[in-house]
């Protein structure tokens, strides 16, 4: 499992006491502090120290080894360059049927729909947190082919 922009750890502390094992887990963190904060709480995580953008090249697991991306990153405050950069990058280290997890506390997702049809992916919120402040979504990104 990958995890872009983790922050604090919040996500991550959640997977690891539902059992995920720290040996399976790498997390993308561009900001220095946080990243240093991160090695400091889960020294048994893979933490990296770069712009979630490099993706494709990060990941510990290889092309094709990671079942989950979980992405928290302010993907409407990005420029769709960037935004694009990254959803391929994730894309390029999924197995073939894995996922992508945006958190978002916009009212839809935030991935344009004609940057979808260009990689060929397919959305689902899957749920939604109205009592967050602010509200928030969860939406899964996955191959087009995987929901047929």
């Amino acid at each position: 499992m990958v995890e872009l922009g983790p922050g604090t750890g919040v996500f991550t502390a959640a997977l690891l006491r539902r059992g995920v094992s720290p040996a399976h887990v790498a997390v993308i963190e561009a900001s220095e502090n946080f990243a240093a904060a991160m090695a400091r709480r889960f020294p048994q995580v893979a933490v990296i120290h770069a712009d979630a953008a490099r993706v494709r090249y990060l990941s510990p697991f290889g092309p094709g080894g990671v079942g989950l991306v979980i992405c928290g990153l302010p993907l409407l405050s990005m420029q769709p360059t960037k935004v694009l950069r990254i959803l391929a990058g994730c894309m390029t280290v999924l197995k073939p049927d894995g996922e992508l997890r945006l958190f978002t506390y916009g009212q839809r997702c935030p991935i344009p729909s004609a940057m979808l049809a260009r990689l060929g992916l397919v959305t689902q919120r899957r749920t939604f947190v109205p009592l967050n402040i602010p509200p928030a979504s969860v939406y899964a990104v996955f191959r087009k082919e995987q929901s047929a």
